[in-house]
C-alpha cells in the first residue's frame, strides 16, 4: 500500500481528496461518482467507498472513474465505516450496530455485534485494519480493538 498518500471522503461536498500525509495539503480531488460518500478504503490498486445515499459500495480509480459497484442494502440503511484487510471488506452499520465482514462478491461472511456508547446515539463509527487487528473508532467513546 502506498504510504505517500492519504485519502479523505467528504460527504458534505461529495468529494474525495488525496492529501499529503505529512502536511495535510490537498494533492488532488474529484467529485464522488455516487450519492454521498462515507467510508473509504484502498486495496493497493483502487479506492472503495460507501455510497450512503444509494446503499452501494463503489470501486474507483484514483481519478474518480467508476470501475464497479455492488449493493450493500442487505447490511442495513446506515453504513458508515469501511476498511479492507487484504482479503475481506469490513463495514460498520449504524442501524444494526453490527460490523460486517464481506467478501469481494459483497456476500456477508461474518457479523460482529457491538455495544455502542449510549452518549454517541448508537453510532458504530468507522474501522481500520492494520497488522491483522481490526480497530473500531467510535465518536466520543474512543477506540476499541478486536483480533480479526
Amino acid at each position: 500500500m502506498a504510504t505517500d498518500r492519504l485519502w479523505l471522503s467528504d460527504g458534505y461536498y461529495n468529494m474525495i481528496y488525496q492529501l499529503n500525509p505529512a502536511y495535510g495539503s490537498v494533492l488532488a480531488s474529484f467529485t464522488f461518482p455516487g450519492g454521498e460518500p462515507a467510508g473509504l478504503t484502498w486495496d493497493g490498486n483502487h479506492l472503495f467507498a460507501i455510497d450512503k445515499q444509494n446503499l452501494m459500495l463503489l470501486e474507483m480509480d484514483t481519478t474518480g472513474n467508476l470501475i464497479d459497484s455492488a449493493s450493500i442494502a442487505s447490511l442495513g440503511t446506515d453504513p458508515e465505516g469501511l476498511t479492507f484487510d487484504g482479503e475481506y471488506f469490513w463495514v460498520t452499520e449504524n442501524t444494526t450496530d453490527l460490523i460486517y465482514q464481506i467478501d469481494s462478491g459483497m456476500t456477508p461472511v461474518f457479523s460482529l455485534a457491538i455495544n455502542p456508547d449510549p452518549l454517541v446515539g448508537g453510532q458504530t463509527g468507522t474501522c481500520i485494519v492494520t497488522n491483522g487487528v481490526l480497530f473500531l473508532i467510535i465518536p466520543v467513546a474512543g477506540c476499541r480493538s478486536s483480533r480479526g
